[in-house]
């Protein structure tokens, strides 16, 4: 049990009264200490938590210059992006100068014993994408001015002891896709389903979801990925007999809707629900959500998805792209990138990585990126695929709730992988070689030796080229060499790496897309189905 804490220097039992006194005389020098206004506003928090069994805040210290080392919480640029602070067994009010940190996208406290009513000043973090407040001790209502938070797109508040109705101001809301809440609080406004940036109006209805534990009941509105069912995506697939790939447990299909628009569809090859877990179904739900986030036009886009269970099926339907980078690059009948082509790949591929890395809350990094997994459409811009859905089950695609797996708990991708493969693949797009080849051995060692040596440098391009540009060449290498640094600590970020890139190759963010992208209209069918 944590019975005292150092607050600015000062040595603070932990009796209120005492605690407000000194706070409040504190307050008036607060400019004497080092720590930002952020800070400040999550030191006012902790005043405000009266248990901390754990000891979870302890090194929330005033004499660091921003709190972006302190526990639970995320930072990007300097900048307090993630508080996440769940299953702490935390108690006390929620403060006030929570709303002072203006550039926060997700707040997490659930599982804690905090109490009272939610300010008002929450409203005033605009940015916030995700409120997760679950399984405290909250009572009162919502407040309104909530309904000005237009970035929200979570509000999770099951298992609290609020009461009345979610404001109808929450109608303005357009981003705002998921509501949690308890059975006694009223949820009686319409939501907007802008979780793929559509511009048309499409309402989704309020879902039931039941969560027994501890005896728990909530409900959901899921309104951000549409559903359709089995007869409509076999008619687009010819019976399902179009299959352009298979990956471990997974089938890839081609499909064309009616408008002529094609997608692909990622099923499991799991044929009975037998053999489909409860932690399955968790880790699919799970997948749904975190591709939908990734809405970016040099990303695979997911657009729909499909669960029936007799006869059992799960089903991913996603935008489609003719052919991956890899083709291009090293098989016959391919069409031949130049140098320009190749620039533009490397920066939609950096932009997407950029997007997915610093844009997203929380960031999500790429499963496995490889030249196998970036797509080209027909002009040839990047699309970043991730169709390794269910790596994580065993042979059989089978988990049993026994066997204690948990998919979330899985080993993943992290950030600084994720540049080292930026790397890789872009050294293989400058030099047209396999990453690994028993010839050439790995190709991160037979370049080094040019990489490190500016006479030679233009030895690694593609002997298929018939032309390059060296400063071009020059920049690019230094990137590779940066992103391929063993010690992950060293690598730059993605929005470094991106940086660099666009002042030497000048493609902005728009020119590394695609014109010929359909998504809109293959976004409306499926609207258009799905409400059929």
């Amino acid at each position: 049990m944590l019975d005292h804490w150092t607050l600015f220097g000062f040595w603070l039992p932990k009796r209120a009264g005492v605690v407000v006194s000194i706070l409040v005389v504190v307050l008036q020098f607060e400019g004497c200490f080092s720590i930002n206004d952020e800070g400040l506003a999550l030191l006012r928090f902790r005043m405000e938590v009266q248990s901390d069994p754990y000891g979870a805040l302890a090194n929330w210290d005033s004499s660091d210059s921003d709190p972006c080392q302190w526990t639970g919480i995320g930072c990007v640029d300097g900048e307090v992006r993630i508080v996440d602070l769940k299953d702490l067994s935390l108690g006390g009010r929620l403060a006030p100068e929570l709303g002072e940190l203006r550039n926060l996208r997700s707040l997490v406290l659930q599982k804690n014993s905090f109490f009272g009513s939610v300010p008002k000043e929450i409203a005033k973090l605009i940015m916030l994408e995700v409120l997760d407040i679950r399984s405290n001790k909250l009572n009162g209502t919502l407040p309104i001015e909530m309904g000005d938070m237009l970035s929200l797109k979570r509000l999770l508040i099951c298992d609290n002891r609020f009461q009345g109705s979610i404001p109808m101001e929450f109608e303005k809301l357009k981003m705002l896709v998921e509501i949690q809440h308890d059975e006694n609080v009223v949820a009686n406004v319409k939501m907007g389903a802008d979780h793929l940036n559509r511009k048309f109006g499409h309402w989704g209805e309020f879902k039931r979801f039941s969560s027994h534990k501890h005896g728990e009941k909530c409900y959901e509105n899921m309104a951000g990925v549409p559903k359709l069912n089995r007869a409509e995506l076999e008619t687009a697939c010819e019976d399902f007999s179009n299959i352009t790939g298979t990956l471990p447990n997974c089938t890839l299909y081609k499909g064309t809707l009616s408008s002529g628009v094609e997608i692909a569809v990622a099923s499991t090859t799991i044929k009975s629900a037998k053999d489909w877990s409860e932690q399955a179904e968790v880790h699919f739900r799970k997948k749904v959500d975190t591709l939908s986030r990734v809405n970016h036009k040099n990303f695979i886009n997911i657009l729909g998805h499909c669960k029936e269970e007799e006869p059992f099926l799960r089903m991913m339907v996603l935008e489609y792209a003719p052919s991956s980078l890899y083709d291009h690059l090293h098989a016959n009948g391919f069409e031949h990138l130049d140098w320009n082509a190749r620039m533009r790949i490397i920066m939609g591929v950096a932009y997407c990585l950029q997007y997915m890395h610093h844009e997203l809350n929380p960031p999500i990094p790429h499963s496995n990126l490889t030249s196998k997994v970036v797509y080209l459409t027909d002009d040839y811009a990047a699309k970043i695929g991730e169709f390794d859905f269910w790596k994580e089950f065993v042979a059989k695609g089978k988990i049993s709730d026994d066997e204690g797996t948990n998919p979330s708990q899985l080993p993943f991708a992290d950030l600084e992988s994720n540049v080292y493969n930026f790397g890789i693949v872009t050294l293989e797009i400058i030099t047209g070689k396999l990453p690994y080849s028993e010839e050439q051995g790995f190709l991160v060692n037979w370049a080094s030796e040019y990489l490190n040596n500016g006479h030679t440098i233009g030895h690694i391009v593609d002997s298929s080229l018939k032309s390059f540009k060296s400063n071009e060449l020059n920049s690019v290498c230094e990137v590779i060499l940066e992103c391929i640094k063993q010690d992950p600590r060293q690598r730059p970020t993605m929005k470094e790496v991106s940086t660099k890139l666009k002042e030497v190759l000048g493609i902005s963010p728009g020119a590394a897309k695609s014109k010929l992208s359909p998504l809109w209209w293959a976004e409306l069918e499926i609207l258009s189905l799905e409400a059929s």
